[in-house]
């Protein structure tokens, strides 16, 4: 009944464009002066351009009733999957969702194999595999964590197929909070590059952003109500000055951008490393954490300004904040 549907929604489509474009020829050929619209030349490109028209019409109505391919899912992934591909993209979906729960207890060997059967017909099989990738990548995201048998089917995958993943930093991401909010342990990383802190025993690196601004509450003292005196005539040449005051004197806060430079956060201590500011906080002195579109605003105990950091991903910081006391 679905396909019935289809065909007749595509057969919809395709005269009403068709129909469409033709009139549009007609009229062209109608305001053409007689001695030219009745030529062989002008007989033989009409039948070309109505060839086209029909083309363009059944392109379009396949399009929007079929679709022309399965794009991947996230902006970042431009794999596509062509539409003779589409039986073998779900084969290998199938196949990866078969070993949810039970990777670590299945032979790789069988994973890989499973796929490669699903592919053995496809047109396009490193595509089919990657854009099933993908998908299940975003889907094992969905909560934000990575557990161990989610990425034990990404590296299974990944590393049979020679898929680079190394800049996702969502994977990186879920993978470290998946250890620190559900096994309640540091993750054994290694970040690359130079960092410019000194790190503790057992202390490592977790987050790391360049070019953070750093924005604090600065208060300025100003006058309110104050005069520079006026002078008052009391004769020819004579003149009574009324004297100056500077009036209330009055503070007023801002937040201001005080700041640019390296944001970390690291097992035990939040840093921050710019040319004139140079900060570490120690997370578990960190009393409240208030995340915001692309920042984060903390508040250390005692007696301390509020620090807002701008330019990070405050969702992933604000995480870390919150759950690396609780390990």
């Amino acid at each position: 009944m679905e396909k019935i549907k289809k065909i007749l929604s595509f057969l919809w489509y395709f005269i009403i464009l068709f129909l469409f474009m033709f009139l549009i020829l007609v009229f062209i050929v109608e305001s053409l002066p007689k001695e030219q619209a009745n030529s062989s030349f002008a007989s033989f490109m009409i039948f070309g351009i109505s060839l086209i028209l029909i083309y363009i019409s059944y392109k379009i109505a396949h399009d929007k009733v079929y679709g022309s391919s399965i794009t991947a899912s996230k902006k970042d992934y431009n794999t596509k999957v062509n539409k003779d591909d589409i039986k073998n993209f779900e084969c290998v979906k199938n196949a990866i969702n078969m070993m949810v729960d039970k990777c670590k207890e299945t032979k790789e060997e069988e994973i890989i194999n499973n796929i490669n059967k699903c592919v053995s017909s496809a047109k396009q099989p490193d595509k089919v595999i990657k854009k099933a990738l993908y998908d299940y990548i975003q889907e094992s995201l969905n909560d934000g964590l990575l557990d161990e048998n989610e990425e034990c089917i990404i590296a299974s995958i990944s590393k049979n197929y020679n898929i680079d993943l190394k800049d996702n930093s969502d994977l990186y991401n879920a993978k470290i909070l998946y250890s620190i909010i559900v096994k309640h342990e540091i993750p054994n990383i290694e970040l690359r590059g130079n960092v410019p802190v000194i790190l503790g025993n057992n202390e490592v690196i977790l987050y790391l952003k360049e070019n953070v601004s750093l924005i604090k509450e600065v208060t300025r003292t100003k006058y309110v109500g104050g005069t520079d005196g006026f002078s008052i005539r009391i004769a020819k040449g004579l003149y009574y000055r009324k004297g100056a005051f500077k009036g209330e004197r009055v503070k007023v806060s801002s937040k201001e951008v005080v700041d640019n430079g390296m944001f970390i956060i690291s097992s035990k201590n939040l840093f921050f490393i710019g040319e004139s500011e140079k900060k570490k906080i120690p997370i578990k002195s960190i009393i409240t954490s208030e995340p915001f579109e692309n920042g984060i605003t903390i508040q250390k105990n005692g007696n301390a300004k509020p620090l807002t950091f701008y330019g990070i991903d405050s969702w992933f910081a604000h995480n870390l904040i919150i759950n690396l006391p609780k390990i």
